[in-house]
């Protein structure tokens, strides 16, 4: 998540490299890159999915969430920096997963599409329920980070956004699962975006070369930072209970909502949205609601653009874009309830 914050002491010169170059091209013609199967990939680490990610699909289980988190924000990705090829790997691993789900590319050449990101070729990762040639619902979450501190080594990026990456995940596992069960198949897509911090290219790349028919999207669901609800992380209580609140009386941690494309919103108040959120046991609050811990500028924006999109947060915390977001401050119930949300919103599309 690109934060207004971030602005006086984040990278600018790439931005403004970028900038310029668009401008110094103008009127040249840039085929776009060709898509590579993600085992193409030239990867500056390797990295390798837990046997414990593994597991059979038996509910939305904690173990699976709080693997892939860690997974995600370990040293070893370097910080996911986009424009440093370090989150390449993090593509790779998410594609090959994809393909042990059963989940399917939307064009045949491989679950990752190259676009465009400075001298660079980075990757959106899209994966569709199987014969879903047209979704309805689909799933996006950034998985590049931060990068690496000037002195201090990788920035985990655990909430920002492993924890985004981890419920889309979970989600696309159970819902996967269940779809050989159930007569109502609810054709859906998984999309992990890339270099999303540093300047949403990602999000772009899909506005600009849809994957698959922007018409047969009933909703687009954007996940950015997901695991730090209001309720305990500030209070420093147990996550779930209002500060002041007499012992053992739990209040609903608090999900932030904002809307992008007016064909969303049918989806909120009393709509599917609103319903899965109760149902999942999140206060559900327009993003304007959170104050000083509202999100700034994330996919959801350029997404919203064609897309009916919607953007769900628990919002900013000290910790953003800090070192201090490690996956030991994550609320794992928080991640649980999203993926149970994606569940049941997944569901309610059925007539």
């Amino acid at each position: 998540m690109v934060g207004a914050r971030e602005i006086s002491r984040q990278r600018v010169i790439p931005i403004l490299s970028v900038g310029l170059l668009l401008l110094a091209g103008c009127g040249d013609a840039v085929s776009p890159p060709t898509p590579l199967d993600c085992s193409d990939l030239p990867l500056p680490y390797a990295l390798e999915i837990p046997e414990a990610l593994r597991g059979p699909a038996a509910g939305a289980r904690d173990e699976h969430l709080r693997g892939w988190i860690e997974l995600l924000s370990s040293p070893r990705t370097r910080g996911r920096r986009a424009d440093a090829g370090d989150a390449l790997p993090v593509a790779e691993v998410i594609g090959r997963y994809f393909g042990s789900l059963g989940l399917e590319p939307t064009d045949g050449s491989g679950f990752c599409r190259g676009f465009p990101a400075f001298d660079k070729t980075d990757f959106n990762v899209i994966g569709r329920s199987p014969g879903a040639a047209a979704p309805r619902l689909v799933v996006v979450a950034h998985y590049d980070g931060q990068g690496l501190h000037p002195t201090r080594g990788p920035f985990p990026g655990a909430d920002d956004n492993a924890s985004g990456v981890a419920a889309m995940l979970e989600f696309a596992r159970l819902a996967t699962a269940g779809s050989a069960t159930t007569e109502c198949r609810p054709p859906f897509a998984v999309i992990a975006s890339g270099a999303e911090e540093v300047g949403r290219l990602g999000a772009q790349d899909l506005l600009d070369r849809p994957p698959f028919p922007i018409a047969s999207i009933e909703l687009t669901i954007v996940l950015d930072m997901v695991g730090r609800p209001r309720a305990g992380v500030e209070a420093g209580v147990e996550a779930g209970v209002e500060a002041g609140a007499e012992a053992g009386v739990e209040a609903a941690p608090v999900l932030g909502y904002r809307s992008a494309g007016a064909e969303a919103f049918g989806y909120l108040s009393s709509g599917p949205l609103a319903a899965a959120a109760a149902e999942s046991g999140f206060e559900l609050k327009p993003m304007s609601e959170l104050g000083e811990h509202e999100p700034g500028r994330t996919d959801a924006e350029i997404l919203g653009r064609e897309w009916p999109t919607i953007l769900l947060s628990t919002g900013l915390h000290d910790d953003y874009h800090e070192l201090g977001d490690t996956p030991e401050r994550i609320d794992i119930s928080s991640v649980r309830r999203i993926t149970e949300l994606l569940l049941s919103l997944h569901r309610r599309l059925c007539p």
